[in-house]
């Protein structure tokens, strides 16, 4: 993440908060604004900190692109049951 490459680590641990926080339904799927750049950024940042759980995210942030992006089967997981980053 940028903001801790340029010595903001509190602030980019902020915005790492933040998106763990939202509901992953109500974001677009794009890179500058959706989901795709909040999984690009959350797994730079896990790889640089080694923050497992911040990988486990990513790995559920890109689960959640793969269901809205797939039609709906019923051996994949809905969309809706990884809305979150945390539970």
């Amino acid at each position: 993440m940028v903001l801790d490459r340029l010595g903001h680590h509190e602030e980019a641990v902020k915005i790492v908060d933040m998106c763990l926080g939202e509901r992953w339904q109500n974001l677009a799927l794009d890179l500058k604004g959706g989901l795709s750049g909040m999984g690009l950024g959350l797994l730079r940042f896990a790889a640089t900190t080694g923050d497992t759980a911040l990988r486990d995210a990513a790995r559920r942030l890109a689960e959640t692109v793969a269901d809205r992006l797939a039609p709906p089967t019923p051996y994949r997981r809905s969309a809706e049951a990884t809305t979150r980053g945390r539970d």
